[in-house]
């Protein structure tokens, strides 16, 4: 069962892939998606602070992804 739900996800990841330039731009449009998802998840109401903690870390892999020389 996990198989199966890792090669779809991995198939959906090779799908999806074609639509961006480059790979930082799929991971970083990802995160923003996981990012409004969890949003909506939690109704907005954040009291364990995970989508501002989301957010950081978010704004963290762009600054270092960046700083590697790729561009968006």
């Amino acid at each position: 069962m996990e198989n199966q739900s890792y090669d779809k996800m991995l198939e959906r990841l090779i799908e999806d892939a074609q639509k961006y330039s480059s790979g930082l731009e799929a991971a970083l449009d990802h995160l923003n998606m996981g990012f409004v998802h969890l949003y909506r998840h939690l109704n907005g109401d954040d009291k364990q602070n995970l989508l501002i903690d989301l957010q950081e870390y978010n704004e963290k892999l762009k600054k270092v992804l960046l700083d590697e020389g790729d561009s968006v």
